[in-house]
């Protein structure tokens, strides 16, 4: 299987991933790749926790990039 595209949604969250056989084995070889589409209207993590937006979740999408090898992009905030 080559060139496989995963379209997702409904976590209220934007994510980029790389789908593999290991996902927490940094060298692992890409089966597909995932797009996650954040939400619409739904509250994303900025609003659920009162927090202006872009400003504390950016540490917290460096640590969940850092700690999931798979994980490529990821964005707790934004709507669209």
């Amino acid at each position: 299987m080559k060139d496989v595209v995963v379209l997702s949604g409904d976590v209220h969250v934007a994510l980029a991933l790389e789908l593999t056989s290991a996902p927490f084995e940094p060298t692992g070889t890409p089966v597909a790749v995932e797009f996650v589409t954040a939400s619409l209207t739904s509250q994303n993590v900025d609003e659920k926790m009162g927090w202006e937006p872009r400003t504390r979740s950016i540490p917290i999408e460096a640590d969940l990039i850092d700690a999931l090898p798979h994980l490529r992009w990821v964005d707790l905030d934004s709507h669209g």
